[in-house]
């Protein structure tokens, strides 16, 4: 029997790509008297991308943990058959030690005093085992054939690596065996940041892959000193995951995103509202960098079903599964395109105008609107708003009305790795006084580099955007595809980057959709009636050096915050001198205008200049008691970290205006 339940949605975050749903409808812990249960908070379930071992790991209600494997689109060089045979000889050397007598050791090096010394496992053979050899000391037998009697070691050094079990499609394959360029994506980790290499070649047979990467590579599996290469090999993402798509969660990130829950319709057109479902929604994760993880949504059930499922005993109940995840639906979760302008990057072929060479994740949180929050709306479920790492702002259709799971894209910020357009934050939504139209409000900027200024080729071309976009067809979803655009579809990928391409796609930088509101200062409004968006430039890109730019590099440090028609934006600014701490401004602008308005907060700021916060990096802003307040992370301990700034009186419609908000 159905009960109402409180649930506690537990994303996390930085900590892995997972969740925990716990019970806490009963929140206080009491002990069961003789015989009986106690009360307090449950668990429901958890689910784990466990990406380094290639399964989705999940536990139900009773601590069962069930174990999926999948098939991964990554491949690390460590996972090479030479990678394998070395970590294979270092547990030979490792047995070996174990049956030896453990060792007294000195850590403190105090001949005169045994009470620091402490027995340890010996050595012996994994020292024995430790010497890095390349190819020069294989001539007369290839180290994958060397045996450990016969002098292979758990250090490894060559040009090339083979790989097998790998599955690439025939239309990958030249001539000859020979990949074709652009099918796979290697990278080399750099001082913390996945770097591409060049220069790389490969061929394939059967499900062997042979990686020839132009100059000496290392792996080591031992104990000498030699610091190993860290590459990964990146494939297409097609024919990937898991086979049960209800449990796909290989293509989640760490979940940095903030679930949304509401209730969802069971399938499109569906008229009995005792049919919809409570889900949680959230954004794909951050997938660091790794294709195939992140760039999508999540649609998570948090009702179960029977404690018995006949379709998977295994399984014993579905909470936790994707809602959605039919082959004529998501076949697994939402995706989100990964677009690139070539065609081969995203697994067909073509050239693709206006797609960005970042590779794609969702780490922001949805905007999640339902009926609740709109009057008009004559439906139910919710429109969710999201927008992505490459800068695509994608509206998502979860109602009774139209084609449920639909996707479109309202705008294409046109980020790439030049200007450094990166959306790590949720947007801000709102409904316009003077139009009575849906605004959604965001900012970009590399959170992850906040203090990151010129490119590596010394340009200064970084050009970081707030931004408002208006949402005409709110609250309806007026499809604009001839077929719905359904991630489930077998030319999703193709369909998507062709919609992207077109020159009539909504993109930030035409003058016939977005106005450049960059210099103007409330009040003048120059946004018309016939215009989606606005946009304000938060530097001047150009391609001189640090010494001599005037661009400031300055980026948004988190969401943004809208009160009475205004937007405020925190701004970080990095310092001039690299390992000093940069200054954080509160940006304010008309949120129908774009046009600047930090006049307001303080007599001293300037016009056509924001409000100056501080040393440190700046929160977003909360709204209490009329005013707004934030908080400062960086400066000495003797600094004022709790920022309050006052707003302006123009009234507005907010969606936040009760506990039941959704995003």
């Amino acid at each position: 029997m159905k009960s109402w339940r409180t649930l506690l949605f537990i994303p996390y975050g930085r900590g892995g790509a997972g969740f925990s749903v716990l019970d806490v409808t009963i929140p206080k812990v009491t002990a069961g008297a003789d015989g009986e249960v106690g009360t307090g908070p449950l668990h429901m379930f958890s689910m784990y991308n466990d990406s380094y071992n290639k399964e989705v790991i999940r536990i139900d209600h009773k601590g069962k943990i069930i174990r999926l494997p999948y098939q991964r689109a990554t491949i690390a060089l460590e996972e090479s058959n030479e990678g394998l045979h070395a970590a294979d000889i270092y547990s030979q050397a490792e047995a070996l030690d174990l049956a030896l007598p453990q060792v007294l050791t000195d850590f403190l090096n105090t001949p005169d005093d045994t009470t620091d010394d402490e027995l340890v496992d010996a050595f012996t053979n994994r020292d024995l085992k430790a010497a890095c050899k390349d190819d020069d000391e294989y001539l007369s037998t290839p180290f994958l054939n060397t045996s450990y009697s016969d002098g292979a070691t758990t250090c490894y050094t060559s040009s090339e690596f083979t790989f097998d079990n790998i599955n690439l499609p025939d239309s990958a394959i030249g001539a000859g065996g020979a990949v074709k360029d652009g099918i796979l994506t290697v990278s080399e980790l750099i001082s913390d940041d996945w770097t591409p290499m060049t220069g790389v070649t490969a061929t394939y047979s059967g499900t062997s892959l042979k990686v020839n990467f132009g100059e000496n590579k290392t792996i080591n599996q031992g104990v000498d000193p030699t610091a190993p290469n860290k590459i990964k090999i990146e494939t297409t993402c097609e024919g990937q995951g898991l086979s049960n798509k209800e449990y796909d969660y290989s293509g989640l990130g760490e979940t940095w995103s903030t679930p949304r829950i509401f209730r969802i319709p069971s399938g499109s057109g569906d008229s009995n509202i005792l049919n919809d479902r409570y889900v949680a929604v959230m954004g794909g994760g951050m997938g660091s960098g790794t294709k195939c993880v992140g760039s999508g949504v999540f649609i998570v059930d948090l009702e179960g079903g029977a404690e018995i499922d006949t379709n998977d005993g295994e399984m014993e109940h579905r909470a936790g599964r994707l809602v959605g995840a039919s082959e004529d639906e998501n076949f697994g979760f939402l995706r989100i395109l990964d677009s690139d302008k070539q065609g081969y990057k995203m697994g067909i072929t073509g050239e693709f105008n206006y797609g960005s060479p970042i590779t794609n994740s969702v780490p922001a949180s949805p905007v999640v609107i339902t009926a609740h929050n709109a009057p008009t709306a004559d439906w139910r479920g919710a429109l969710v708003y999201i927008n992505d790492l490459e800068g695509k702002i994608t509206k998502i259709n979860l109602t009774s009305k139209g084609t449920l799971y639909e996707q479109q894209t309202l705008m294409n910020l046109e980020a790439d790795n030049k200007n450094k357009r990166y959306s790590f934050f949720e947007m801000e939504a709102a409904i316009g006084a003077d139009s009575g139209n849906l605004w959604l409000f965001g900012g970009t900027g590399n959170f992850n580099r906040i203090s990151e200024t010129e490119g590596e080729d010394g340009k200064s071309e970084m050009d970081n955007i707030v931004y408002g976009i208006r949402d005409r067809d709110f609250p309806n979803f007026i499809s604009t595809a001839t077929t719905p655009l359904l991630s489930g579809s077998d030319t999703f990928v193709l369909d998507a980057a062709t919609a992207l391409a077109q020159d009539n796609s909504p993109r930030i930088s035409k003058s016939s959709d977005c106005v450049n509101t960059t210099g103007t200062d409330y009040p003048t409004c120059n946004v018309t009636k016939n215009k989606d968006a606005w946009r304000y430039h938060l530097g001047t890109p150009d391609i001189n050096p640090k010494s001599t730019t005037g661009n400031k590099f300055r980026k948004t440090s988190a969401a943004p915050t809208i009160h009475r028609g205004k937007v405020y934006f925190p701004v970080y600014e990095p310092n001039t001198e690299e390992c000093s701490l940069g200054t954080s401004f509160a940006c304010t602008y008309d949120d129908e205008c774009g046009s600047l308005d930090s006049m307001h907060i303080d007599p001293s700021v300037a016009k056509g200049s924001c409000y100056e916060v501080g040393a440190g990096i700046l929160s977003r802003f909360v709204v209490f008691g009329g005013s707004l307040f934030a908080n400062l992370a960086g400066p000495s301990e003797s600094s004022e970290t709790l920022v309050e700034i006052l707003a302006s009186e123009k009234q507005f419609r907010s969606f936040r205006n009760s506990w039941r908000e959704n995003f």
